[in-house]
């Protein structure tokens, strides 16, 4: 995880974050946020002096909680009942 990032009070108390500062904070690869970006699953911070894309901290976030709880979701239900497979060799 980048330096910037060790601290999480830093990173949620800026306005925005870079591509590759929400990869690591989100733990994906960049172009993982970037089809989130495309998907409109995250937000892009308007910063018309640059021409770097930044995404906003808020968007970062509500993504964050969301594939937590989804994470929790798959968790719950994972556990299944055992499966038997039953095989009738019989040739009558």
């Amino acid at each position: 995880m980048s330096q910037t990032l060790i601290d999480a009070a830093q990173w949620r108390a800026r306005a925005a974050v870079s591509v590759a500062e929400a990869a690591a904070i989100l733990e994906r690869s960049t172009s993982w946020v970037r089809d989130r970006l495309t998907d409109n699953s995250l937000e892009e911070a308007e910063f018309p002096e640059t021409k770097r894309v930044a995404i906003t901290v808020r968007s970062v976030v509500r993504l964050s909680e969301r594939t937590a709880y989804s994470r929790a979701e798959k968790k719950r239900t994972a556990e299944r009942p055992w499966l038997r497979l039953v095989v009738d060799n019989d040739p009558r």
